[in-house]
């Protein structure tokens, strides 16, 4: 089989992409471990909290999401990566200056439109890399870079927030970001679109961003699979943004207390859980084209059980167990997912397929999740007093199930496609 043309090799190309995604996440995930500093100095409720975790950077992520991955599918996608990672680390060091809460909404816009540019183009490049065998593997690992961002950012960002000090942990994420922008290009090489699958040949045409949207729509397994990640995406990110805020005010951890269980569960647990679901998709894949859809499947009822069980415990020691299983869950249908919709686009759309994805994924779950739990939690407020938090996001569990179903569907779809 023909290897991508390209010095870097599929091992390095892992190991840098990693690294990136892993610091897209610091950046994005470390504001909500300073939540509570950033309220408390700021003089912001639930509903402005929600906005900053979620909708500001939503917004702004998924619209240009789309129109750079089609970008990538037509110049240097490395490049793209690189000045990407310079913006949105430029972006979160600004964050850390910010006087008032529209500065801050504005940065964390400036954070979403450099992101925007990281996660297509990455899977197409990793596509080029590694055959379908391994792919579901390769983006397990590449996923990993979610709970490892989480790690890092709820680690640091709770024990600098210890002393209220959310300002110096945002600028020092970001400039570390930024001086790893530099190297990027240094280390990683375009390779060539198609060539580990011998088809070079058979797939240079072009594919518009309709006719991307137009197979995703007509694909059965696509469809399904869009919307059945959308809907995780929702879960898993009212996940990361409110159970901080939660176990401060619930069981009275202190940020830096909750950073560091936050991240060991979340990352470490998340970590685990990526790999696994890669690991058990690709031998799956050997015996039924079924597997991506099933492995959502099943963790999406795992996850719905350990996030409902989290919320309603009386003590502390059984939330934590709980959610020890929901982030391994919520991690695991990640690399299937990606590469499931990676292996059935056309080799000219697969960046312009993932912004597709992400476009989805990010307007249902980091646009809306967040966003709906800080609006009902102020509404709770009153008749709830203290608990107002915890069943506001009760409130969102049903959509667990619904992930359930739509990956349950894809599965069906997968059969003889």
């Amino acid at each position: 089989m023909t290897r991508p043309e390209a010095s870097t090799s599929p091992q390095l190309a892992l190991t840098v992409l990693l690294v990136v995604y892993t610091l897209n996440f610091v950046d994005r995930q470390i504001i909500t471990i300073l939540a509570e500093p950033i309220k408390l100095e700021l003089g912001l409720s639930d509903t402005q909290l929600g906005f900053l975790t979620g909708t500001a950077f939503a917004l702004f992520y998924s619209v240009l999401g789309l129109p750079i991955a089609r970008l990538a599918d037509r110049k240097n996608r490395v490049l793209i990566v690189t000045l990407a990672l310079a913006t949105w680390s430029l972006m979160t060091a600004l964050s850390g200056l910010a006087a008032t809460f529209l500065q801050l909404a504005l940065a964390r816009m400036g954070v979403a439109v450099g992101e925007a540019g990281g996660t297509p183009p990455s899977h197409s490049i990793l596509s080029d890399f590694f055959p379908e065998r391994s792919r579901a593997t390769a983006m397990s690992v590449f996923s990993l870079g979610a709970p490892a961002g989480t790690f890092f950012g709820l680690l640091i960002g709770g024990y600098v927030a210890q002393g209220l000090r959310w300002r110096s942990a945002l600028i020092m994420a970001g400039l570390t970001g930024f001086a790893i922008a530099i190297v990027v290009p240094l280390l990683l090489r375009e390779p060539q679109r198609g060539a580990v699958e011998g088809k070079v040949r058979a797939e240079s045409g072009r594919v518009t961003t309709l006719a991307a949207a137009r197979i995703a729509v007509r694909n059965g397994v696509l469809a399904n699979l869009f919307v059945a990640g959308a809907f995780g995406a929702f879960c898993t990110y009212v996940a990361h943004a409110w159970f901080p805020s939660f176990l401060i005010r619930t069981h009275s951890l202190s940020p830096g207390d909750v950073g560091a269980a936050l991240a060991l569960i979340a990352g470490l647990g998340g970590a685990i859980g990526a790999l696994l679901g890669g690991m058990i998709c690709d031998r799956l894949s050997k015996v039924t084209p079924k597997a991506p859809a099933l492995v959502g499947a099943a963790s999406g009822v795992i996850a719905f059980f350990a996030f409902v069980g989290a919320l309603l415990a009386s003590d502390l020691t059984t939330t934590l167990l709980c959610l020890s299983v929901l982030f391994p869950a919520c991690y695991a249908p990640v690399g299937p997912l990606v590469s499931a919709v990676q292996t059935r686009s056309p080799i000219a759309a697969r960046a312009t397929m993932s912004g597709l994805l992400l476009l989805i994924s990010n307007i249902v779950g980091l646009g809306m999740g967040p966003q709906i739990v800080g609006l009902l939690s102020d509404w709770f407020a009153n008749p709830l007093g203290s608990d107002n938090l915890r069943y506001a996001m009760l409130c969102t569990a049903g959509a667990f199930p619904a992930a359930v179903y739509f990956y349950l569907r894809a599965a069906r779809a997968s059969v003889g496609s």
